[in-house]
């Protein structure tokens, strides 16, 4: 996976980065949903990495997400912030179309709905220092390199 992390102003040079790969390149910066929602039309972006924080909670984080799923192939998010792993099982809740209940150290949510759900399943992944974490699965930073889309942070 490749964290790319670029501006709404590099559009172009995102989208020539997402066509030149397999790789699930995931969108980070400035509005990151933003840039995956106006590359929709253009390039499949598979993936959005996420800061969470007080001004922008798991919950809208959900939101968020749920939304790019329907405009284009979403597969991976990945969160980070305070309490990254407890934010991913927010988010991962919220991502169903089931009422969800959820008390832990980032939210307490009852009776939360966050629908419709994505229409195919998301893998919700958290930040811990130089890796990314979902499940049992983790990726470790391999690397980084500077591109006239952004800073590129490859994962593997």
């Amino acid at each position: 996976m490749i964290r790319l992390e670029g501006s709404f102003a590099r559009r172009a040079y995102i989208a020539a980065v997402v066509a030149e790969t397999d790789d699930v390149v995931l969108l980070a910066g400035n509005a990151p949903a933003l840039v995956l929602a106006s590359l929709s039309g253009d390039v499949a972006p598979r993936g959005l990495w996420l800061a969470i924080d007080e001004d922008y909670p798991a919950a809208l984080a959900a939101r968020d997400v749920a939304t790019c799923s329907w405009l284009t192939a979403l597969e991976h998010v990945v969160l980070e912030g305070e309490n990254p792993a407890a934010q991913a099982a927010v988010v991962a809740a919220l991502l169903t179309n089931d009422e969800v209940n959820v008390t832990n150290e980032a939210a307490t949510l009852r009776g939360a709905y966050n629908r419709p759900a994505p229409p195919r399943p998301i893998t919700v992944w958290y930040a811990a220092g130089e890796s990314i974490v979902a499940g049992e699965a983790r990726l470790s930073l391999s690397g980084r390199r500077a591109s006239a889309a952004g800073e590129l942070s490859v994962y593997s």
